[in-house]
């Protein structure tokens, strides 16, 4: 006889009274307290990812983002079945994005400061049929210094027609990579950027 069957013609065996009423409650008794023990560890399970979720928005709170990130993956990974488990597999997601975002701002802004002064040359250069002698000539509101603090190179060709606009990066010396690596605009066109 398959194991199933017997484990149904057992039960009906229960429930008719075959077999003795002590022996039935202890088997009912025992499936209850099972049960309940796995409803308590769901629950505990539970209130460990929730209190281990508001430790990690603590830490968002406080700005330190990769810790909460690394708290947020510890819970998403231990507790995946419960709503804290999900809300933290979505805002590690979220916080990684926003260390990235926060990492590569300063290359970003560096660029869409370089691309405003490199439009500004271009204004004067189509109006005036020269390039500025210096970027002082420009109109005023263009940013003074890169995202480091160090100003910008610029240089005017020998007769006056092109120039080379660079952002030396997080340096503030030719060459490097990352944030370090520059950004160079010739006679309106990237010659280099850098990597992200």
């Amino acid at each position: 006889m398959p194991e199933g069957c017997a484990i149904i013609k057992g039960r009906a065996r229960e429930v008719n009274g075959e077999i003795g009423p002590r022996r039935c409650t202890r088997r009912v008794l025992a499936t209850i307290v099972l049960l309940l023990a796995a409803g308590g560890m769901a629950c505990s399970d539970e209130r460990r990812a929730e209190r281990g979720y508001r430790q990690a928005m603590a830490l968002v709170e406080g700005d330190d983002l990769a810790r909460a990130v690394e708290r947020f993956d510890e819970i998403a990974r231990r507790f995946p079945q419960t709503e804290a488990g999900r809300r933290a597999l979505r805002d590690a997601k979220l916080y990684r994005g926003l260390i990235g975002a926060v990492e590569n701002f300063p290359a970003s802004r560096a660029r869409d400061a370089i691309v405003a002064i490199a439009r500004a040359v271009e204004a004067q250069r189509g109006r005036d049929r020269h390039a500025p002698a210096s970027l002082a000539d420009l109109d005023a509101g263009l940013p003074p210094v890169d995202p480091w603090g160090n100003p910008f190179g610029y240089e005017r060709s020998a007769d006056g027609r092109g120039y080379r606009l660079t952002c030396y990066g997080s340096d503030g010396t030719t060459g490097g990579e990352g944030d370090a690596a520059d950004i160079v605009v010739e006679n309106g066109a990237f010659r280099r950027e850098p990597r992200r």
